[in-house]
Order: structure tokens, then sequence, then C-alpha cells
């Protein structure tokens, strides 16, 4: 993985040029740098390189963004600083991890609040949305309508299945340090372990971990599957990503271009979302092949562990009345 990421990096300025520079387009008035956690071929970054050229090619070449995956300008906590800073343009990253600044953010990552991922983007698209944008917005941020669906994340381990919630006790679960994901696997009766992404393969083969959590979508991308045998299919959170750019920057283009941006990637945004609704069985399909034993567990069980643990109310009281009004508006059953 690091060296197929290694001579990504090696081409990325040629590749970028070719994609992101048409010939007989002018010199851009404005150059932006977009930086993102995940690989080139993730659909997120594939939809978005595409609207990128797009803008080029409408603006006639007055803007030019050029897409830099794979955390190669940095950590995702540091490109959300050069991003606040002014030193970055856009950047893309979890809800979850985006509410390490924006605290409203991170309700996307609430355990089994959404019946399924159209429900989600829609609580995202609408009014529930519409309350975090301005939240970014107060940090200087800003973020446009349309999130990207990553998908639920699912419990991937290495030693048992996890066919109820009382399998969950015991089991050290990685989690990315975030406190909401942190919280939830430990309402679920698992014990949360923090360990960096490059690190999780070793912390498998070693038992210092038992499994981890994240969406099919990105599974196989992490590298991860080769130490992992069982694929739960609990879709205990769903996350969105977030694309964010700098105020300053943002307010810097002219009126026209905003709207070319916002449009093209709006777009792309609803073309991801499709794109990982299609994706989903033929990843599950593959990751079969591959070995992994795929169980789906008795997610009633799960959900009602959250409810009688006080986990809601706790969640509630973290969030405050407005922002569980807004939620509740699309999971009325945590009314």
């Amino acid at each position: 993985m690091f060296t197929k990421r290694s001579r990504f990096i090696s081409g990325l300025s040629t590749a970028a040029a070719v994609a992101i520079f048409p010939r007989g387009v002018r010199a851009a008035e404005f150059e932006w740098k977009f930086g993102v956690d995940q690989g080139p071929d993730d659909p997120m970054v594939l939809q978005l390189t595409e609207a990128f050229a797009k803008i080029r090619d409408e603006s006639g070449g007055q803007l030019s963004i050029k897409a830099f995956p794979s955390s190669v300008l940095g950590t995702d906590p540091g490109m959300m600083t050069q991003l606040r800073s002014g030193a970055l343009e856009m950047f893309a990253d979890t809800s979850t991890l985006v509410g390490d600044v924006v605290p409203t953010a991170s309700i996307s990552g609430l355990g089994y609040a959404f019946r399924d991922a159209a429900n989600a983007c829609d609580a995202f698209d609408g009014s529930l949305g519409e309350l975090v944008r301005k939240d970014i917005a107060s940090k200087d941020m800003f973020a446009f309508r349309r999130v990207f669906n990553p998908g639920f994340a699912e419990l991937w381990t290495a030693t048992k299945p996890i066919p109820s919630v009382d399998q969950m006790a015991g089991m050290k679960i990685r989690v990315a340090p975030s406190k909401m994901r942190v919280e939830l696997i430990r309402s679920l009766g698992a014990s949360p372990t923090p360990v960096s992404s490059s690190e999780v393969f070793t912390a498998l083969q070693t038992h210092v971990i038992d499994g981890g959590e994240t969406s099919v979508s990105t599974i196989s991308s992490l590298g991860w599957a080769p130490a992992l045998k069982f694929g739960n299919l609990t879709e205990h959170r769903w996350d969105c990503y977030w694309l964010l750019v700098n105020a300053t920057k943002w307010a810097s283009l002219p009126a026209k271009l905003r709207d070319i941006v916002s449009a093209h990637v709006d777009a792309a945004a609803l073309a991801q979302r499709k794109i990982i609704l299609a994706k989903t069985p033929s990843s599950i399909q593959e990751l079969k092949s591959a070995g992994l034993t795929f169980v789906t567990p008795d997610k009633a069980g799960f959900k009602a562990i959250l409810r009688t643990g006080g986990y809601y109310a706790r969640m509630k009281a973290e969030f405050g009345d407005a922002v569980w009004a807004a939620l509740t508006k699309y999971a009325p059953d945590l009314g």
C-alpha cells in the first residue's frame, strides 16, 4: 500500500497538470489546493477531481483547484489547521472529526440515528445540515450544501463474529481518536482502542486489537482485510464527508465563480452517493472472495442497549435541545 501511494504521489504533479490545466485555457487567477485523507481512487476524490476540471473549464481558467489525496498535505488535524489559517483553501473530512472544531457536526455519528443513507443525506441536505453549516461558518469556514456519503460503519473482526451485542463485551475495537466514536463503542460494551490507521494491520495480527470499524466502501482501500476474518454488518453509525473552504478565500471569489463551484461540487456529491450505493454489494462480494465471512447481527439489540444504558440521554444533553430537535425531525423515534 505504501509503495502504491508513493508511486501515486511521485506522479501527482504531472497527473494533476494534465487533468486540471487543459490546453488552451488561460493561467488561473485563483489557484487552490484541496487536501483529503482518502486515496485517489476513492469515489469522492474521483468525483471532485472531475468537478475541479469542469470548474476550470466553465470559469475560463479563472479558478484552478489541484487535488492532493492520500494525506499528502499532512494529517487530518494538520490539514484542518492549514485550512483555518488560509494555507490550504479546501479540505474534506468526516463529520465526526470536523466535530473536534465544530461540535454539532459530530451528530452524524450518533449510534443508530438514521434508518438508511437516504434518510441521513436528507437530514444533512436539510434543516439539520443547515444548523451545522451555520456553526461551521462561525469558525471561519464555508461548507457546501451537499455532503458526501462514505456509507455506514460496520464492525470488522479478526477473532470472532458478532451476531449480537452481548458478543461485544471485552472486545478491543480500534476507533479513530474521536469522542463520539469512543463513546459509541464503549456504550455498546466493547473497549475502544485508538490506533493510528497505519498501525491497524499489525495491531490485528498481534492481537493488540480484535477488530475495527469503518464502512464497506473503505475497508479494502485501508489494507486491513487480509488480517480480518469477519465482516459484521452492524451499520452502527453513519458519517459524512464535509467539503470545507477557508471563509476568506471563499469570499475572495466573485459571486458568479462561487455559483459555478457550488453547482459542480453539489453535483459531485450526488454522483458519489449513487456510486457508493451501487458499489457496496460488489465490494462485499469481493471481500467474501478474499476469505471474509459476513454476519448480519441483530441491530435492534444493539440500539436497545444504547437506549437502556442512557447513551441517548447523554447525547441529548451533550448536543442540546436545538440540535436534538433538528435531528428528531429525521429520526422521530429518538424524540
